[in-house]
């Protein structure tokens, strides 16, 4: 298709330099005249010339000749004729070429041509495709992890193409960001909407408190800094040589002049107006000295100034050096280690009429450069990131996001760090008048740190928590000040803050060795783990003391087995985890303490199995004391029934004598006769 396209653009180009077609003049460019004919890109065509009928015969001709060559067959009832200003004959030439008429604005690579680029509704698709995508998410039950991944991976994508092209309108910016917000803080369906943090601090990068969602007017001039910045380095692009006619260069080609001209493009007038920013976060490379090489006259500065080359502070400084932009405004940064007597005034006049009445040429070919990255070069990510600014907070984000943990949970944390949940202190301020009152704890008010880190009942659990690892730990004012004592490694942060097993040994097992850093960690979750086991064995031992049924220790026994051999294996996945990291830092002074957990482990799940097997023969004595004496009661009632009715009635002859309870032979009678 490829080969096609452009045997096509030969014949038309054939046509035009013939004089056959012509299409549109653009203007003179390097001495040349620079005409458009068409322009073709994949299966969308656009082809120019004039309303001439002689024109479009040949146009015609040309279509068949291509059928011919190619075998292809053009669609005419699907192509377009579409007048520019008054056409007499536009009836005539629709008949000639067998197509419909079509008008500006039309769509082609799925944007509007011919619409005015600050109209408002050719954002409507856009808006309408991302309600579309609300209505039906909306319906689904979603966390607040999900719903930032949506508009991360979706809705923040989908103006992506419009804005590399189009000023969005702060009206329309300001929609978009406002269905981004009600879908991040809605509930199902229409439920109130409670929004917890400010769009501001949402949109803030993660590492400064914020979820990394993207302003859309930023984003929008960042997108449109590309083509300033493919301005420079795309020389032989055609829409660079059209723009360049159209409004001229300046700073050596890297610029237009100003586009503020009642007429033109409007589009690029509006692209055009971010250079002062833009050119705030360039460099320019041209690669010659400013003193010595010949950049901007026939010798260089030194030959022709060399009163003033004497007493200049750097003479081997090169022109990007010297050369400055202020807003856009080029200025020459030149310094002397001394102040100009009168005799050299004249020359410092002529020096500075010379160096600002020079265009910017080297010998070599001049550079521009990304002054954050100058080897990668300008990027739309990092020029965003320039537009936002740089904030100094220091949030401790790798601690929430950087962790295994659901989405959902991240969420909340990072809300929490925040302080936006919504206790009641925060309840309060949203005009929700309530009792200022914990929950938990019946004695202090309730905020964030309080319900988390203070309340008594917190502190319990905490205590708990750290008793486990074997940890003294002072908890920290705030939320945030927790995180950031955990972030990264257990204890261990870049920036400075420290906890107590920072460079602490901590006893892991009764006489043995010791361990530094995040090993403690896995270690100690080792020895709380048998903790547990041996608190398991007394509660076990406990429950065959008390007053339980035989079933009851059955089925004690068999879960308490099932739930020993499913942590076993975990934490034999958690020593081969051990001790694979203890090999990659050579750490083979741990191999004793593991050997050690190992036969501890074994030993206490031999013991379990003993134990199990001593409740299962418990349950089976108990069960076969219960049978003998139920037989018993079983034959004691019965020998009382047969006692009470002989009793109530001697002269039942259907009873026999109970044995044992007979009378004496001589004066006993017949209980029961065959007769």
């Amino acid at each position: 298709m490829l080969l096609l396209k452009s045997t096509l653009g030969r014949m038309l180009d054939k046509a035009v330099h013939d004089g056959h077609m012509s299409g549109f003049d653009v203007g003179c460019l390097e001495g040349r005249s620079l005409e458009v004919s068409h322009l073709l890109f994949a299966d969308d065509t656009l082809i120019f010339c004039d309303a001439d009928l002689d024109q479009v015969l040949f146009l015609r001709m040309i279509l068949i000749w291509f059928e011919a060559v190619s075998g292809l067959k053009i669609n005419l009832g699907k192509s377009e004729l579409v007048p520019i200003g008054m056409v007499h004959n536009l009836d005539l030439l629709l008949n000639v070429l067998g197509c419909k008429q079509g008008t500006l604005s039309m769509k082609y690579l799925g944007l509007p041509l011919g619409a005015k680029c600050k109209d408002k509704s050719i954002w409507n698709p856009i808006l309408e495709k991302i309600e579309r995508r609300l209505a039906g998410w909306k319906r689904l039950y979603l966390s607040k992890g999900g719903r930032v991944t949506l508009i991360k991976s979706t809705l923040s994508n989908l103006p992506t193409y419009f804005l590399s092209l189009f000023p969005i309108p702060a009206s329309v910016a300001n929609r978009i960001e406002k269905l981004q917000r009600d879908f991040l803080w809605g509930g199902i369906g229409d439920e109130p909407k409670s929004h917890l943090v400010k769009w501001a601090t949402v949109c803030t990068p993660i590492a400064s408190g914020g979820l990394g969602l993207r302003k859309v007017r930023l984003f929008n001039e960042a997108l449109l800094g590309k083509w300033l910045w493919r301005f420079r380095m795309e020389r032989a692009a055609l829409w660079r040589q059209v723009i360049a006619v159209k409004y001229g260069c300046e700073w050596g080609s890297w610029c237009t002049r100003p586009t503020n001209g009642p007429y033109g493009v409007g589009l690029w007038k509006n692209i055009s107006r971010g250079w002062p920013t833009f050119s705030r976060h360039i460099l320019y490379e041209i690669g010659e000295k400013f003193w010595q090489d010949r950049w901007c006259g026939e010798t260089s500065l030194a030959v022709t100034y060399p009163e003033l080359f004497r007493f200049c502070r750097d003479q081997e400084v090169s022109v990007a050096e010297v050369m400055k932009f202020d807003n856009g405004i080029l200025f020459w940064d030149v310094s002397f280690f001394r102040g100009v007597h009168a005799r050299e005034l004249e020359a410092l006049a002529s020096f500075m009429d010379t160096i600002y009445g020079v265009s910017v040429r080297g010998l070599g070919e001049d550079k521009m450069c990304w002054k954050s990255v100058r080897e990668k070069g300008f990027t739309v990510r990092d020029y965003y990131n320039l537009l936002v600014g740089p904030n100094d907070y220091c949030f401790p984000w790798k601690s929430i996001w950087k962790q295994k943990i659901p989405s959902r949970v991240a969420f909340f944390v990072w809300t929490v760090a925040l302080g936006k949940c919504l206790t009641i202190d925060n309840l309060r301020r949203r005009k929700v008048w309530i009792l200022d009152w914990c929950y938990m704890c019946k004695c202090n008010g309730e905020s964030v740190d309080h319900l988390f880190l203070h309340c008594p009942v917190a502190m319990d659990m905490w205590a708990m928590v750290f008793g486990l690892f074997g940890v003294s730990w002072v908890m920290p004012q705030y939320v945030v000040g927790l995180l950031a004592c955990w972030q990264g490694s257990f204890g261990r942060h870049r920036n400075g803050y420290a906890s107590n097993l920072e460079n602490k040994r901590i006893d892991l097992f009764d006489g043995g060795t010791e361990g530094y850093g995040e090993d403690n960690v896995l270690l100690a979750s080792i020895k709380a783990f048998i903790l547990s086991l041996r608190i398991s064995l007394d509660v076990m031992y406990g429950y065959m003391s008390a007053a339980m049924t035989n079933q009851q220790l059955v089925d004690s026994g068999n879960q308490m087995m099932d739930e020993t051999d499913q942590a076993i294996e975990r934490s034999k996945k958690t020593l081969s985890m051990l001790e694979q990291r203890l090999q990659q830092h050579s750490r083979l002074r741990c191999t004793e303490q593991m050997s050690r957990v190992v036969n501890e482990l074994d030993s206490i799940h031999f013991s379990i199995k003993k134990a199990s097997q001593l409740v299962k023969e418990l349950g089976r004595q108990v069960a076969t004391d219960k049978c003998i004496m139920a037989l018993l009661f079983l034959i004691v009632v019965r020998v009382i029934a047969i006692i009470i009715v002989k009793l109530v009635n001697p002269n039942n002859k259907d009873i026999k004598d109970i044995p044992g309870l007979a009378p004496p032979a001589m004066t006993r009678k017949l209980l029961w006769s065959a007769s």
